[in-house]
């Protein structure tokens, strides 16, 4: 019937979505990691293991908004919810190591290359992004190739 409201889902933008496998948004329950706007910058996600992993390559799928048609030829513009700076640290049990420290970032998908490390955290905290106020991001992947 015309007259009834829509029905609107609320998106699931818990941490754990960092790990659902999707890469861009799929459904509102399998969505992205956003922070809380009103808590301001800088926010991190945490991956962790019962046990000690070896990793060197590290996948990260970042929100350019390319759902938003007002974007699509705006090339200039960073969108919103990009994230432009962020550090990438693993724990190894004894202190935190950086991984990688990105500023100026303008890309989708980020990959970072770097000496094998066994850890048991990984945590990227978000520095800034497009609004300078929300961190958001589809997914982590880690790898030891």
């Amino acid at each position: 019937m015309l007259l009834e409201k829509p029905v609107i889902e609320t998106a699931n933008c818990a941490a754990a979505n960092v790990i659902n496998g999707y890469s861009r948004i799929h459904s509102a329950r399998d969505y992205e990691w956003a922070s809380d706007p009103d808590q301001g910058l800088p926010q991190w996600v945490m991956l962790s293991s019962t046990e000690k992993q070896t990793i060197n390559t590290a996948c990260l799928t970042f929100d350019t908004d390319m759902t938003n048609p007002s974007l699509l030829n705006l090339a200039t513009k960073i969108p919103r919810p990009l994230v432009t700076d962020y550090v990438l640290e693993a724990f190894d049990g004894d202190k935190w190591r950086d991984l990688a420290r990105v500023a100026g970032n303008n890309l989708r998908h980020r990959v970072h290359t770097f000496a094998p490390i066994a850890a048991e955290k990984v945590r990227l905290t978000i520095l800034d992004s497009g609004d300078h106020k929300t961190a958001q991001l589809f997914e982590i992947r880690l790898y030891n190739e």
